[in-house]
């Protein structure tokens, strides 16, 4: 208490009256928060904009690995039946996914994003799948798998449309194959 009254004394025969000081505080006290709040502001804008780019990355990765669920059934048809599978698949949203195939390693790419501005390329591995496609864009897919057979099955092929698809000169077994499936994107007689 008794410092206090030293301080005020102090002050008064420095010539400092107590009004100009309380103005002084209380401008700094303005300037503190105007500085604190736009620190707070660009803080929040800054992790709101890395937390886009997370759940876009997030949500192309569960959609990557639903798309290999998806697959799943076209790839082991053929131990069970002969039969080919078919069947058209429509995806939540729009996608664009890209085929790729590592010949070092023993696995296919697939380099998925939804079909978004702020979307960026996911890439996801698959190693126990023969894919054969092209890119694909859009939202539906027919896909249907095939039994490779050299004189025994080696595996499945599994094949996936997005557009229009056509068989030039198909081999009889074929084509009955593609009536039985009933597929309205891949067709036997082209127009070229």
């Amino acid at each position: 208490m008794i410092k206090n009254r030293r301080f005020l004394s102090c002050q008064k025969s420095l010539g400092f009256p107590s009004m100009m000081l309380k103005k002084a505080q209380t401008q700094y006290a303005w300037i503190f928060s105007l500085i604190i709040g736009a620190l707070i502001i660009f803080l929040a804008i800054y992790f709101a904009t890395k937390y886009v780019g997370t759940s876009s990355l997030q949500t192309n990765a569960e959609i990557a690995r639903e798309f290999d669920i998806l697959l799943n059934p076209f790839a082991s048809i053929g131990a069970i039946t002969t039969m080919s599978l078919s069947k058209e698949v429509v995806m939540p949203v729009d996608l664009l996914v890209n085929f790729t195939c590592d010949l070092k390693g023993d696995y296919e790419n697939i380099a998925l994003k939804t079909d978004d501005k702020r979307s960026e390329w996911f890439n996801y591995k698959i190693s126990n799948k023969y894919i054969f496609s092209e890119n694909l864009d859009g939202r539906n897919y027919w896909i249907f798998s095939k039994s490779l057979y050299l004189p025994w099955r080696v595996d499945d092929m599994i094949y996936i449309v997005s557009g229009e698809y056509c068989f030039v000169d198909a081999p009889d077994s074929i084509k009955r194959e593609i009536r039985d499936m009933g597929n309205d994107k891949i067709s036997l007689n082209c127009s070229s």
